[in-house]
């Protein structure tokens, strides 16, 4: 042997990885045949080999007649599960009242809390469709009353032209009449009449704004002012469908727009749009019929910029605040953009400060819809804890046979769960049927169309729900000592008492 062969001991690691898959009545024996082998190698080799070859044996005994029998965590965790399903199922059936009220609880609040989430999506979603919605911005003009400041979004008409030419940030911008006069009138053909929605733009109207150009010339779309264009909508109600519509006169009585007009092109505008529109006109035909139009002192048009993209908006809103004195010295009102997609939401202004606008409601319907689920939750501890007595010989049983208090939530955790899930089965249910009244109810045109992220949303409901309600009753219930349950006194009553009259009151 080697002098010093024996301070050097075999591969740690291949030691550990041997016992931890060797069946146990082989470990001894193996582990002395391979220490042995290794110190015979190292006396004819050198330590790299003789490492080399025990790692070699170990991986050796990586066979079915060596390996340890007991079964996996997942094997033993997924048939816990399974038992624990089994078991709810059974309780369920034998507490048939306090399962559907738990149930149909649970499923009033996940449903409320669905028609919510279909709301709030809903409205964080308008105007987000545009493609250049990150660089499309609106002008907002100040007027300064006194100490208030009051800000609107009607600006001269030369604006957006005069900012192209003098601004190189601004790519593109374009005047829209939104509301002139009362921005509504009768559409038709022959006796066929309808109440629509008029909207006069510049050409580069679809340039800024993303809506779906179904027929149109994209560089021209209303070519004159004898022209029209149509939404898809408008067209089927006049003519049934969408063909052969281009080039057919339509009467127009609106005021002193009222005219003949030739159908130049066709529109969609999606639900998501804030602007709902039925004919669009020129802006020129305004400028035609109206010789002050154009004046400085004339604010009837909104205007959308597209801002090049790294403009810095606090520097390019500095550059435009005054504007309007260099055209008069007598005007005081100031200028600023916002971006147009926030505009729907937050709409509301003092002292020329975005404050709020319907952004209050998102956040303050957000917050129902929490204390919805949070009170259905509360229902189910409450139902739960007050009916523990009738589970106590259960709990009894089971830890006086060994059952962990680990086991034990984990059973009442699973049953939360899959009654959450029941739940929000039914949920889902009751929203389908229940959504076109909602609509009405909403104003809205909300569909339950399943998508990645309507389905991670209620299952997140799910979960949250099952983890909020069971949560409680798990620790309390599996919390109970084997001997208070056989003499029929459960520990914590008194704690259990206290904390369901606390939620009663927190309802």
């Amino acid at each position: 042997m080697k002098i010093g062969s024996r301070n050097i001991t075999p591969p740690r690691l291949a030691e550990k990885l041997l016992l931890w898959f060797l069946k146990d009545e082989l470990a001894e024996e193996v582990l002395g045949d391979l220490n042995e082998k290794f110190y015979q190698t190292l006396e004819q080799h050198s330590k790299g080999s003789a490492k080399r070859n025990y790692w070699y044996q170990v991986l050796k005994y990586i066979r079915p007649f060596a390996l340890k029998r007991n079964r996996s965590i997942h094997s033993n965790r997924t048939t816990m599960l399974r038992h624990n399903i089994l078991i709810s199922f059974r309780s369920f059936k034998r507490f048939k009242s306090t399962f559907l009220i738990n149930l149909i609880g649970l499923a009033s609040g996940i449903a409320c809390a669905l028609f919510i989430y279909l709301w709030v999506d809903d409205e964080l979603k308008i105007d987000s469709f545009h493609e250049n919605g990150n660089q499309l911005y609106q002008v907002l003009q100040h007027n300064r009353w006194g100490e208030e400041v009051e800000t609107k979004t009607y600006t001269p008409r030369q604006l957006a032209s005069s900012w192209m030419a003098e601004f190189p940030e601004v790519e593109l911008a374009i005047s829209v009449t939104e509301d002139w006069a009362d921005a509504q009138g009768f559409v038709g053909i022959d006796e066929i009449k309808f109440k629509a929605n008029e909207f006069h733009a510049d050409k580069d109207f679809f340039k800024v704004f993303s809506y779906d150009l179904i027929q149109g010339d994209i560089e021209n779309p209303v070519p004159n002012t004898k022209s029209v264009m149509v939404s898809d909508q408008l067209a089927l109600k006049l003519f049934g469908d969408l063909d052969n519509v281009v080039g057919q006169v339509v009467d127009w009585h609106q005021e002193e727009m009222s005219g003949d007009y030739m159908i130049s092109g066709i529109f969609s505008i999606p639900n998501h749009s804030s602007k709902k529109f039925d004919l669009l006109f020129s802006v020129s035909l305004l400028e035609e019929r109206n010789e002050n139009y154009n004046s400085w002192n004339n604010n009837n048009d909104a205007t959308y910029l597209i801002i090049e993209e790294g403009t810095d908006i606090a520097v390019f809103n500095e550059k435009i605040e005054h504007y309007l004195k260099t055209k008069a010295d007598y005007f005081k009102n100031t200028f600023s953009i916002q971006l147009f997609s926030d505009r729907y939401l937050h709409s509301t202004y003092t002292n020329a400060q975005a404050t709020g606008g319907r952004i209050t409601y998102v956040w303050l319907f957000s917050v129902v819809g929490l204390f919805v689920l949070i009170i259905a939750s509360i229902n189910f501890m409450n139902l739960t804890t007050a009916k523990a007595s009738n589970r106590l010989k259960e709990i009894g049983v089971k830890k006086a046979i060994g059952a962990k208090r680990k086991s034990l939530i984990f059973q009442y955790l699973t049953e939360s769960l899959f009654l959450s899930f029941c739940g929000s089965v039914l949920a889902v249910l009751f929203v389908i049927a229940l959504l076109p009244e909602f609509n009405d109810l909403a104003g809205k045109t909300l569909t339950f169309g399943w998508n990645r992220q309507l389905i991670i949303s209620i299952l997140g409901l799910t979960v949250l729900v099952g983890f909020l309600a069971g949560s409680y009753p798990a620790f309390h219930l599996s919390g109970f000592k084997p001997l208070n349950v056989f003499r029929g006194r459960s520990s914590g009553s008194s704690s259990a008492t206290f904390i369901r009259k606390g939620l009663v009151i927190f309802q």
